[in-house]
């Protein structure tokens, strides 16, 4: 049986979905399990590539594979876009575009942005020429392209060891901020998510009875990552945001070839992106959340010294050196001038509006550390606290709302150097509404569940249910259809196997609101089935792998010898 989530039945017609990322295959990584499901349920869905793809392989091969990736994940062909700008890898000996003020040369040869395989560039589509490879004008087209689509969800690449996905991240987060702060009708949910460490590069784990999920990735487990981003800044992994995959995806999920992701990254033939299927495909898609209703974009700011205008620009951090893979981040803070008393920075909201939420974050460098900030709402001090190490957030969550008009942080004391604040964000409920429904998704040992496979001998199953949007103290309606036979749920989610109930059907269902539900089946099945199931498993992927590498050894040698691809 497939998932039946209600996630799945929302309408999103009309809605737009926008997808940032730097090259032909990321869109897999980044959007692979939840774009079908965003087209299926009636979103016009948009893929917005920085590059070429360019640095090995011609434009031109890398543009048709991604209009076919892109075309299998629900995108129409005219709603796939080009920048144009030029593939760059980490230490290349090329000045990245990032670092361009003038004009830079890309490991391609070319200068300003192309297009290529029946698509013309971004600019020259638009404003009739193209666009020079500097930082300013991929910043300007980036933010073209935000404005003209205006999607009610993006999702973005977030700070990879990759430098071009480095460089559109932390862009699109300056671009976010402009737009934002100078659009205060204009809130869109905003997901970013990381292609390498969770996607990509991730463990290699799809081939198991019941579709596991994405796993957070662990320093020296993972060859590809080798710095705990996960530890830095506004990741949370905690707090990440899971989506379950859409339905179709899951019917007969055990074997790679039956599943939209693997054949979307199968059209990337020249990357051999279908070698990291194992890795890419899981039970869930995660993304962390950027909150765009974040009140101190509507605010006027003070500071007692130093520029305020760092603590409310969108940005956490910056970027030190994009050629480094280690994770390099750079500073993008408020801080008070030496010799200031006051060290104080206000925010002030057009008029007085409920507050709830706040989130301060602090720099990212272990050089120094705000370790004693003072936070007053209108005069009255709410308390006092210390800021987290390495740019994590410090959350205060109020009893209730309080209707506020300012918001005035004092640092009391702080230790080492070049500490600061890197983003202030002030909310007036818990969860962002916008197009995105709240959810809710059955799940048991952290992996979701769709038609889960049970061993004879398992006669317990702890159930529980993921939930988005929703307060973890919502009571849920369980309820069970075993066919008649003897199988036992609780009121909290404990199933009991009744002996010889070979397919139970589970639905979890929110009390207060009965449209927001999930069904899951589960199936007990002989040891004889899970024995054949592991032997067909093993022999797809022994087959398929040693297909995939030897056409992309072949696509390579074609490249290397005759450049024909």
């Amino acid at each position: 049986m497939t998932a039946q989530n209600a996630l799945f039945t929302h309408d999103l017609t009309g809605k737009r979905v926008l997808v940032l990322v730097p090259h032909a295959d990321d869109e897999v990584n980044a959007a692979g399990g939840i774009l079908p499901a965003f087209a299926a349920m009636g979103a016009d869905c948009y893929i917005c590539y920085s590059t070429n793809g360019d640095f090995c392989f011609r434009a031109q091969t890398r543009i048709r594979e991604a209009a076919a990736a892109a075309a299998l994940l629900g995108t129409k062909p005219e709603r796939v876009i080009f920048l144009g700008y030029g593939d760059t890898l980490n230490h290349t000996g090329h000045p990245h575009l990032y670092d361009a003020d003038v004009p830079a040369a890309a490991p391609s040869g070319h200068t300003e942005t192309y297009g290529a395989g029946g698509y013309t560039d971004y600019a020259t589509q638009r404003r009739g020429h193209p666009s020079p490879y500097t930082r300013a004008a991929f910043r300007a087209d980036v933010a073209a392209v935000v404005e003209e689509i205006r999607a009610d969800i993006i999702i973005c690449v977030d700070y990879d060891k990759h430098a071009d996905h480095r460089m559109l991240s932390v862009i699109f987060d300056a671009v976010m901020g402009k737009i934002l702060t100078a659009d205060a009708g204009y809130r869109p949910q905003v997901l970013k998510c990381l292609a390498y460490a969770t996607a990509y590069e991730s463990v290699p784990d799809f081939y198991a009875p019941n579709i596991r999920a994405t796993r957070r990735p662990i320093v020296g487990e993972l060859t590809d990552y080798p710095s705990d981003m996960l530890s830095l800044s506004y990741y949370v992994w905690e707090e990440r945001i899971r989506f379950p995959v859409f339905e179709y995806e899951t019917t007969g999920g055990r074997f790679l070839r039956r599943d939209v992701r693997c054949r979307a990254l199968k059209q990337h033939r020249s990357q051999g992106a279908a070698l990291h299927a194992e890795g890419i495909l899981n039970g869930d898609a995660v993304y962390f959340q950027h909150r765009t209703d974040n009140l101190a974009y509507t605010a006027s700011l003070w500071a007692s010294s130093g520029d305020p205008a760092p603590a409310a620009d969108g940005r956490y951090y910056d970027i030190a050196d994009i050629d480094e893979e280690d994770a390099p981040f750079g500073e993008c803070l408020w801080a008070p001038a030496d010799g200031d008393d006051a060290r104080s920075i206000a925010f002030t909201f057009p008029e007085e509006t409920e507050l709830w939420l706040m989130r301060i974050y602090g720099n990212i460098g272990t050089y120094g550390r705000i370790t004693a900030l003072r936070i007053s709402c209108d005069g009255v001090c709410i308390g006092t606290h210390a800021l987290p190490p390495r740019g994590r957030a410090l959350t205060l969550t109020l009893d209730a709302p309080r209707r506020v008009r300012e918001v005035c942080l004092t640092v009391v004391h702080a230790e080492g150097t070049h500490w600061g604040i890197a983003e202030c964000a002030f909310f007036s409920s818990l969860w962002q509404t916008g197009v995105l429904p709240p959810f809710i998704k059955i799940e048991s040992g952290g992996d979701f569940l769709y038609d889960y496979w049970a061993p004879p001998a398992q006669t317990k199953l702890v159930l529980h249910a993921y939930r988005y949007g929703v307060a973890e103290t919502a009571p849920l309606d369980w309820q069970m259809d075993d066919g008649g036979g003897h199988s036992l749920l609780t009121e909290d989610g404990v199933l009991y196997l009744g002996a010889g109930d070979t397919e139970i059907k589970v639905r979890a269902t929110l009390k207060d609101h009965p449209e927001i539900f999930d069904t899951v089946t589960i199936r007990r099945k002989s040891w004889g089935s899970f024995l054949w199931l592991m032997l067909c498993q093993q022999i797809e992927r022994r087959f398929l792998r040693f297909i995939w590498r030897k056409k992309k050894k072949y696509l390579h040698l074609r490249w290397k010898y005759i450049k024909d691809i």
